[in-house]
């Protein structure tokens, strides 16, 4: 068997002109020949003094991003059947994918610089970043980046002994897989002369061998109470050349007591190796929403990257459901499962205004100097009043959460079409994250400033009706409203503008028509009423959170679907 797949992406993206600031600018003698010091600024600075500028570069236009990403995957096998019925495959897997990424009208700082040191650039004349005089200084900047994986693998399954409840099912394989990525940044971003933050390349790889078997085991069936019960069983070994070997299992039960109602459980350990980009990727400050009484700016300079000293996430989970099939209510299922999920060495990074205030006094001193938090961000205030700490990704101390999953699907007829309504909800128990010093932080029913949003209750309705050849379909988001963890927020909410978000609610309705069985199209609607994403403070993603809500607004689709 072979399959192949090309892909070739085009996207782009706009954003606020590119603001710009130099803290080095020497102001001179007003009375000298060269002399750019107003009177204006006499009062901020004597002369010889420096002083911080800056300014939004509205006349060189937005910050236009593009992106240009091919992506191909190549499977080729073979599969078989021995005559024992039992089945096997073997394949070789490659994907690639190479991406440029460009980014206009930034501007070269760097020379904006040495034109000023040279006395050819007034920084301080409104019309020197305007027309011919800044023209010279903007560039695009170019980007490059990919990622390789290869993959040989190799999978027997069969049927292995007639037992009294059934067949005992096996399964085994083994798999050898190469990762590797890359990314090179601009030469200019790469020196910092570009006036946006300086980053640096990427470049890592590592390989794997695992091997796994597993075992279906049917224990009882055509029994009062238990028409059918199996047990399942799996445990899978790995070795990374960059981390040693280690073993994960699972063990699962369900229990089929009768047509109505069925039992579930799980237990497994889990196991997450740190992905290339968070191993090796290069480091870069960020501008993120800050809030402390000890700095003059809101947005602190956080340096943010990959770690090379990462160690593979660990997991032990449990889970427990119940599936009901009320036989009186003829389409009707109702599913209820319970998670209880708790991650060591979770690879990830802390909260940033969690940081600030676990390392900076309210006077700006250094606090809880001897964690290993505080230690490893270097934490300080620049000469503006920034904030500036260095929060890249790190194996915290461990993440628990746990929660309920819960499902209602009606399946019916009613006015000559088929209808199906689901409702999923999704309610979270707790959501704790420890960090390297034992301190257990609460996310639960908080909204983060790049930690994630975590809503106490969650829950999504889709309902559609179909006929022969067309469908309409009708779907409801639903989340809950939540508090901003931003630290001023939950210390003093009087001291936020908007300290939380309330419930939002999304509405969207489509439909599709089958021109034949290879040819469809669709059109609809997503976000119906034009609900706006609602603000909070604690977060420069355009003062929302866009992994969380919609930003786009009310807005329209068509499709067309060839299938062949």
């Amino acid at each position: 068997f072979t399959e192949a797949m090309y892909t070739k992406r085009w996207s782009d993206q706009q954003m606020a002109p590119q603001p710009i600031w130099n803290g080095d600018a020497w102001l001179y003698d007003p009375k000298s020949a060269g002399g750019w010091m107003t009177d204006e600024l006499l009062p901020f600075a004597q002369v010889g003094e420096k002083l911080d500028y800056g300014r939004r570069m509205v006349e060189s236009g937005t910050r236009d991003f593009n992106q240009v990403v091919d992506t191909i995957r190549i499977v080729i096998g073979l599969e078989g059947e021995f005559s024992n019925g039992w089945t096997w495959d073997a394949s070789y897997t490659k994907g690639k994918n190479d991406s440029v990424d460009t980014l206009a009208n930034l501007h070269n700082i760097g020379s904006i610089n040495d034109a000023v040191l040279a006395e050819e650039f007034d920084p301080f004349l409104q019309t020197s970043w305007q027309g011919e005089s800044i023209a010279p200084f903007i560039y695009t900047e170019v980007n490059s980046g990919g990622s390789e994986m290869d993959i040989v693998s190799a999978t027997l399954s069969g049927e292995v002994l007639e037992m009294p409840a059934g067949y005992l099912g096996f399964a085994a394989g083994v798999e050898h897989r190469t990762e590797s990525a890359y990314f090179t940044p601009d030469s200019l971003t790469a020196q910092g002369l570009a006036n946006d933050p300086r980053v640096e390349s990427t470049s890592g790889s590592f390989y794997v061998n695992e091997a796994f078997v597993e075992f279906a085991v049917p224990l009882l069936n055509d029994l009062p109470m238990a028409e059918q019960v199996d047990l399942s069983a799996a445990l899978r070994y790995f070795d990374y050349n960059t981390f040693g070997d280690d073993l994960t299992w699972k063990l699962g039960l369900t229990w089929r007591l009768n047509d109505q109602v069925m039992i579930r459980a799980g237990s497994s350990t889990a196991f997450r190796a740190p992905t290339v980009d968070e191993l090796y990727g290069g480091k870069s400050p960020s501008f993120e929403q800050v809030q402390h009484p000890a700095s003059e700016q809101d947005q602190a300079e956080v340096t943010v990257g990959g770690n090379p000293l990462l160690t593979p996430e660990e997991a032990d989970i449990t889970t427990v459901g119940v599936v009901l099939e009320p036989s009186f209510i003829d389409g009707l299922s109702l599913t209820l499962d319970y998670y209880d999920i708790e991650i060591t060495n979770a690879i990830n990074t802390v909260d940033d205004s969690y940081v600030a205030n676990q390392c900076l006094g309210t006077d700006g001193s250094l606090i809880n100097t001897g964690t290993a938090l505080c230690q490893s961000s270097n934490i300080a205030i620049d000469g503006t009043g920034r904030i500036t700490f260095d929060n890249g990704l790190q194996n915290l101390g461990g993440q628990k959460t746990s929660g309920y999953d819960i499902n209602i699907a009606y399946v019916f007829e009613g006015l000559g079409l088929d209808w199906r309504a689901s409702l999923d909800t999704s309610i979270i128990d707790t959501f704790e994250e420890t960090d390297q010093d034992g301190n257990i932080v609460d996310f639960k029913g908080f909204i983060t400033a790049g930690a994630g949003a975590y809503a106490d209750f969650k829950s999504n309705l889709n309902i559609t009706a179909r006929a022969s050849d067309w469908s309409v379909t009708y779907e409801m988001r639903y989340i809950d409203g939540m508090t901003s963890f931003l630290g001023k927020c939950t210390a003093n909410p009087a001291d936020c503008y908007a300290p939380t978000v309330d419930s939002i609610m999304y509405h969207d309705l489509s439909g599709t028509y089958d021109f034949s069985e290879t040819l469809s199209f669709s059109a609809g609607v997503n976000n119906l009423l034009d609900e706006q994403p609602p603000y909070f403070t604690g977060n420069n993603d355009s003062n929302t959170d866009p992994y969380t809500y919609d930003v786009m607004g009310r807005y329209y689709f068509v499709r067309a679907s060839v299938r062949f």
